[in-house]
């Protein structure tokens, strides 16, 4: 997908790479760097790259922090473990277990947006996990609510985790199951 910054209000999604792809290597390698020019000692180091069609990176955005929530529950989905837990490792100076036990081999979200206003009508969970793939949702909203509009990568109003067919087809995959999400929105 694009990178974020030009995509603000547009719909967007996430990919975790599996662990054989060409991709993932670049991107732990890339990852591992950051953490070390950061001198992480322990802790998270929240790193974001983008891969566009043509096979080329972006670095996003690296900090001394965890991710975004969307991040989190992909992080948490993927590896099987619970990003509080080892925070409050990590608070109380305990080493966490964070050896990847691997739950997908490849995950993916996709996260719809809406226009500010009044929310009327969107689609449910059982609608959303009727579609192939889908193994959960997180709906940020609600009908009745009064949506501010999307102003940043944490305004979508829906999180909806899936398993692509492929690396190949996960962007494809965002857009149709992004775009299968119905949100009707009138003036607030």
């Amino acid at each position: 997908m694009n990178p974020l910054i030009g995509n603000i209000g547009k719909l967007y999604g996430v990919t975790v790479l599996p662990e054989g792809a060409e991709e993932y290597r670049r991107v732990r390698e890339l990852a591992v760097a950051v953490a070390r020019a950061l001198n992480v000692q322990s802790g998270y180091v929240h790193c974001e790259v983008m891969l566009d069609s043509s096979g080329d990176m972006y670095f996003g955005e690296a900090g001394y922090r965890p991710g975004g929530r969307e991040i989190l529950a992909l992080s948490s989905k993927v590896h099987n473990w619970d990003p509080m837990e080892v925070l409050g490792c990590l608070a109380m100076g305990i080493r966490p277990d964070i050896s990847s036990r691997r739950s997908y081999e490849i995950l993916a979200s996709t996260v719809p947006q809406a226009p500010a206003g009044r929310i009327v009508a969107m689609s449910g969970r059982d609608e959303l996990f009727s579609i192939p793939g889908v193994v959960d949702v997180v709906l940020k909203t609600e009908v009745g609510v009064v949506h501010g509009g999307a102003h940043n990568s944490a305004d979508g109003v829906a999180y909806i985790f899936f398993t692509p067919q492929s690396l190949e087809t996960s962007n494809k995959e965002i857009e149709e199951i992004g775009a299968a999400f119905r949100v009707d929105v009138e003036p607030a």
